[in-house]
């Protein structure tokens, strides 16, 4: 609980959103930027804080905090004379933070590093709190359900419902499934493709609509709740040993802070968001994780990469999605591997995005838009074109039944499995067409993905391609007599 003074609360300055923006650590002071690092503070007014922290090295670290102490005693060179006793709800372990003028000092009391937070302009997205049954949730107005699914090696306990609910329209609300130990769940292999951290939620709430997530309190491993809405991003890390019991009747808020990444953008970022696998010849060769904020990191089994990224257009609408990514400020030692290629603008490559879904998966296709500064061919040598990743993420949906259409059309093959005879392709539209009579084509707005049975001679042309399984190319795509689809060129 906070502990007050009189009728004044002394720890209001505190409370809202905080971002690092740099830290001190024996005697070195860097920047954020100097680390890839990624970390924010948040202080409720109902006496409680969380923190997390990523940084392009590959380290993750959450803590959330129901004891929030106010202690009459001077932390390291800050200009207050009073800090914080922050003690950490899954570990116990103790941080402190104080006022050092517009600035916040934070760090574990134990460590020798001090990170410096600065104050965010913040909105209120979500509150949590929690209901004891099914029925409850619905009756306070959850417009929808959704379970946490367990893995096997989950032991039994307490069921009961955490309650989402929006504090304005248009608000964005998704919930993962996380790993006990505070990081996104560990990929884990699913006939042959790995698998992210389940998507529970993803949907929009105008103000006072809400979700319910039934958890299992005693040992659901971690939930990470993300809301986002005009510009302003926010997330909540909440698990087994940090809820709060149902006879507390207190409420959790989640505040967003506003992002670099444009409001327009944020249909994308609700596409790219999450773990990605890239496949090489069928192999697991790289883990791309999009976040909302605008950052992108990239694993392999022996690198880790980190970027920013800004959405933009190059070919689609200014009332629609953008459909470019521009890479740029790669993490310090990436940038110091790839120096004598680097930009000297941190531009790290533009791509096209596309996006499709089929027999179960997702998938995302990353195109290279410009002529250079492109380093991830460096970074993620592979058998395909450098040009060009397809990335999977697997979500077990059922199989589409194959169509029977008629008449010919350009379209992108997207995926080819050869054992069940299907094909599955979208309907192409060009949309940048030369003097020559040339055209640049991307998937038509609004076509989706169907599956195909392919004629003998589409089956020919598909074999011959590098990867048959996921060729992803551009074909005149027509139906014959007897219903099977053929491809030509």
């Amino acid at each position: 609980a906070v502990e007050k003074a009189g009728a004044e609360d002394p720890l209001a300055p505190l409370y809202g959103v905080w971002r690092m923006s740099g830290g001190e650590t024996e005697g070195w002071t860097y920047a954020a930027e100097e680390v890839s690092a990624f970390a924010t503070l948040s202080f409720a007014r109902e006496g409680y804080a969380a923190y997390s922290y990523r940084d392009g090295a590959g380290n993750e670290e959450y803590a959330s905090f129901r004891s929030v102490e106010q202690v009459p005693e001077r932390l390291w060179d800050a200009a207050s004379d009073w800090r914080v006793r922050l003690i950490d709800d899954i570990d116990g372990t103790e941080y402190a933070a104080a006022l050092d003028g517009d600035r916040l000092l934070f760090g574990a009391v134990e460590d020798y590093g001090t990170l410096f937070f600065e104050k965010q302009p913040a909105e209120e997205l979500l509150t949590i709190d929690y209901c004891a049954t099914r029925g409850e949730a619905e009756a306070r107005g959850a417009s929808a359900l959704y379970d946490v699914p367990a893995l096997p090696d989950d032991e039994p306990g307490t069921r009961y419902w955490a309650l989402l609910t929006a504090a304005k329209d248009g608000t964005h609300v998704r919930v993962e499934r996380m790993s006990s130990g505070g990081g996104m769940l560990g990929l884990y292999e699913v006939e042959g493709l790995f698998v992210p951290g389940a998507l529970v939620a993803d949907t929009v709430l105008d103000a006072g609509a809400s979700v319910a997530v039934e958890t299992n309190q005693p040992w659901v491993a971690e939930i990470r709740v993300s809301a986002w809405r005009d510009g302003f991003f926010g997330s909540y890390c909440f698990g087994s040993d940090n809820y709060y019991h149902l006879d507390d009747g207190a409420r959790r808020y989640v505040a967003g802070a506003k992002t670099a990444v444009p409001a327009s953008a944020y249909e994308l970022l609700a596409l790219l968001d999450g773990e990605w696998t890239f496949l090489d010849g069928g192999e697991h060769t790289a883990c791309f994780r999009f976040f909302c904020d605008g950052s992108l990191s990239v694993s392999t089994e022996e690198d880790f990469f980190s970027f920013r990224f800004t959405p933009d257009r190059l070919y689609a609408p200014a009332d629609s999605a953008p459909d470019l990514l521009c890479l740029h400020d790669c993490d310090e030692d990436t940038a110091a591997r790839l120096s004598p290629m680097l930009s000297t603008d941190g531009s790290c490559g533009d791509y096209l995005v596309e996006f499709a879904q089929c027999d179960g998966e997702q998938l995302l296709l990353l195109t290279q838009a410009n002529n250079g500064d492109a380093v991830l061919p460096y970074l993620i040598p592979h058998g395909g074109s450098d040009y060009s990743f397809l990335l999977h993420r697997y979500t077990g949906a059922a199989a589409d039944a194959p169509r029977q259409p008629s008449g010919s059309f350009p379209a992108f093959v997207w995926k080819y499995d050869a054992d069940a005879g299907l094909v599955w392709i979208a309907e192409a539209a060009a949309v940048d067409e030369a003097e020559d009579g040339s055209a640049y084509y991307r998937v038509a707005p609004g076509a989706v993905c169907a599956a195909y049975r392919p004629s003998a001679q589409a089956v020919a042309v598909l074999s011959a391609l590098p990867d048959p399984a996921y060729p992803v190319a551009l074909f005149e795509a027509a139906v014959r007599a007897d219903g099977t689809l053929s491809l030509g060129e």
